[in-house]
């Protein structure tokens, strides 16, 4: 038929972030190396910088009720760092879950839980309302700063401006390092 330009199979689509485990891990089907020697993220908060946390999902959700903060399963803390924080938390609860998101305690599932599941967040929204931009503090001190001083010594922004050269950002990371 002269009309018809491309003809394909049609193969069902299907979820695939649950395989970032053994991709970073060893890049080999379903072989979790780190995880394999007992490495989970133990007594480890990770700071996060980003859109904001839906933090009664299931991979953050403490079952007991506590708030937000050191008794928290999951959530050590939380500061939103513009004005009219409004809790846009799409991105943000994918990148948290991607880092230490952890079902296993809700669901009893342990597919496509995060890098580090048994670790805690400290989540930075820099994001107001409904928008894809993030504003966050000129000098990225005093970003990181609050989470240090909360025991974060991992730090994650999956953000940025699209260059790739060394500019104030980087600067004052260097800066705080």
């Amino acid at each position: 038929i002269e009309e018809v330009l491309w003809v394909e199979e049609s193969v069902p689509m299907k979820l695939l972030n649950d395989t970032t485990n053994w991709t970073i891990q060893t890049y080999i089907p379903d072989d979790t190396k780190i995880w394999d020697k007992g490495i989970r993220g133990e007594g480890q908060i990770v700071g996060i910088g980003d859109s904001g946390l839906d933090h009664d999902m299931c991979y953050f959700r403490d079952l007991t009720g506590a708030p937000i903060g050191p008794a928290h399963r999951k959530v050590e803390g939380y500061t939103p760092y513009v004005d009219d924080y409004d809790g846009n938390m799409g991105h943000g609860t994918h990148v948290a879950g991607t880092v230490a998101g952890d079902q296993t305690p809700v669901t009893g599932l342990g597919t496509a839980n995060g890098m580090a599941p048994k670790a805690k967040l400290f989540m930075q929204d820099l994001s107001p309302g409904e928008s894809n931009y993030v504003y966050p503090p000129s000098d990225l001190g005093e970003l990181f700063i609050t989470t240090y001083y909360a025991g974060a010594r991992i730090h994650t922004n999956s953000w940025g401006g699209g260059g790739n050269w060394y500019e104030s950002f980087g600067r004052s990371t260097d800066q705080f390092m």
